[in-house]
């Protein structure tokens, strides 16, 4: 039993490990993310003229946002399942 449990608490470190919960990895993400906003942006401003343009933003906003989330939110949400499993294994470890 004492070695299943050190075999799942190793393997919450190393998943904690993995590239999603790098810093390095989500500060790319964020400047992938800000160089297509403002590209994004140019384009809208320079095509603006065109109606089917605005129509565009209905689509392009929420998925922006959702994308940002994604950066953020996904990082955030795994960080506290981590948190939680490690929280699990220490209490069965005390039993």
């Amino acid at each position: 039993m004492e070695k299943y449990k050190e075999d799942l608490k190793a393997e919450v470190e190393q998943f904690s490990r993995k590239n999603r919960l790098n810093k390095s990895y989500i500060r790319r993400k964020l400047f992938i993310w800000f160089i297509r906003t403002i590209l994004t942006a140019i384009l809208y401003i320079i095509f603006w003229k065109h109606e089917w343009v605005r129509w565009t933003l209905v689509l392009y906003i929420p998925l922006t946002i959702f994308n940002l989330f994604m950066i953020f939110g996904f990082n955030y949400l795994v960080n506290r399942k981590v948190k939680q499993l490690n929280s699990k294994i220490d209490r069965i470890n005390q039993l």
